[in-house]
């Protein structure tokens, strides 16, 4: 099975990073990284996505479809977009971002960061005992909009670690607080692969 995915947004960012990783072992099709560009939320696990074939057929290049797996390990830096700067998102894709919440059983307030519907969407993405890493913004240890996220972290998810630094930023170059967060997927977690 393919062991490395990756989604981003930004075609420019996806491709060196399949570039780079691949050229660790090119002799080995099942490690290519499947770095897939386009928006997180249009995937689901089994999903299949197209990539090219590891040889050339008398018919030319070709693609296979390689379905989406549930992970081992998710781990993730998304977008901190605080939500009094969305209202200028389409509102399809907003809609999209409540849908990701909801899919898994969480009721997201109106004002959720955009960083929280990423961990939101991570959890159909996760096998039971699976973890879960992310850098966020430290703003939801004590905002009402991360209720539904601090629930998540007592219910489908066990807190693992939470790492902050009172020495200095881990980006020094923007005003933001982040902190690590590192959870687990619980055994008897409810089945979060339902279709939207």
């Amino acid at each position: 099975l393919p062991l490395v995915w990756g989604f981003d947004l930004s075609p420019f960012s996806a491709e060196p990073a399949a570039i780079n990783i691949f050229r660790k072992d090119l002799a080995e099709f099942d490690n290519f990284p499947r770095i897939v560009p386009g928006n997180f939320f249009d995937r689901q696990p089994g999903q299949a996505v197209e990539f090219p074939s590891p040889r050339i057929t008398s018919q030319g290049p070709t693609k296979v479809p390689v379905p989406i797996p549930h992970f081992d390990c998710i781990v993730g830096n998304p977008p901190y977009l605080r939500s009094q700067n969305q209202d200028d998102l389409d509102p399809k894709y907003r809609h999209q971002l409540f849908g990701s919440a909801a899919a898994v059983g969480i009721k997201a307030a109106p004002k959720t960061d955009l960083f929280a519907f990423f961990i939101y969407h991570s959890m159909r993405f996760m096998k039971a005992g699976s973890r879960l890493g992310f850098v966020t913004p430290a703003s939801w240890l004590t905002s009402d909009y991360a209720v539904a996220l601090q629930r998540l972290l007592v219910s489908d998810l066990r807190l693992v670690a939470l790492v902050s630094s009172s020495a200095e930023s881990f980006f020094p170059q923007v005003d933001v607080n982040a902190v690590l967060l590192i959870a687990e997927r619980v055994e008897n977690a409810q089945d979060t692969t339902q279709a939207v």
